[in-house]
């Protein structure tokens, strides 16, 4: 349970990020704005949902709960990192 928890609050947030960057920006506009919006309301969703496991959750491990999370915080640095070495081989 704990595990699925640290998912979703990785998840979630990255989710709104990526809703908030698509959405296509008007002319003339560089998108910075919604990029920066993107960010500080991952920040403050990720922080929201630690906080609502803390508090709501009773029997939480929290090695898992925060190994799982580190895990998928690396997962967002080591994919793209790994697609660019496999781009870079190919001729």
């Amino acid at each position: 349970m704990s595990a699925l928890l640290a998912g979703i609050s990785c998840l979630v947030p990255t989710l709104y990020l990526l809703v908030t960057s698509l959405k296509p920006s008007p002319a003339g506009d560089t998108g910075l704005g919604q990029a920066i919006k993107g960010e500080i309301g991952k920040f403050v969703l990720t922080m929201a949902l630690l906080a609502g496991v803390f508090v709501t959750v009773d029997p939480l491990d929290v090695w898992v709960f925060f190994g799982t999370f580190a895990l998928m915080q690396i997962c967002y640095a080591i994919v793209p990192y790994r697609r660019a070495l496999r781009m870079l081989k190919q001729p």
